[in-house]
């Protein structure tokens, strides 16, 4: 059994759950992702409705 192998993807998959972490954890403070032209967005109070186009 080759165990340097599965230590290797073991590294890679710990590394990409923790990039898709982070980048879950700061989607919020990216400003480009999310709001694009054309997009409609509507808030009265506390109510918020957000519909892509695209």
């Amino acid at each position: 059994m080759d165990f340097q192998g599965i230590g290797k993807i073991l590294i890679l998959g710990g590394a990409f759950l923790a990039f898709l972490g982070l980048l879950l954890l700061f989607w919020q403070r990216i400003p480009f992702l999310g709001k694009l032209p054309g997009d409609i967005f509507l808030q009265k109070g506390s109510f918020q409705f957000f519909f892509p186009i695209v």
